[in-house]
């Protein structure tokens, strides 16, 4: 699984703030979720902000199906 999570920049972006402190506070008015980094800078996963902003979420690539036939026989 693979998750994608915001830029210190989109952070910064979506917080309106550089300190750390200040982006935790705007992310809990928000309530958008978030896990603290040892030095105190947040982790935020980007499908929660896309699901809370009214974005689609983007497709996933589907990979081709294995041709299997081949071992019925």
């Amino acid at each position: 699984m693979h998750i994608e999570t915001l830029s210190r920049d989109e952070l910064r972006e979506i917080c309106g703030a550089v300190r750390h402190d200040k982006q935790c506070e705007a992310l809990r008015k928000m309530g958008i979720p978030y896990l603290p980094r040892p030095d105190g800078s947040p982790v935020v996963d980007r499908a929660h902000v896309r699901k809370l902003l009214g974005g689609r979420p983007e497709k996933q690539e589907k990979r081709p199906r294995p041709n299997l036939e081949f071992l019925n026989g």
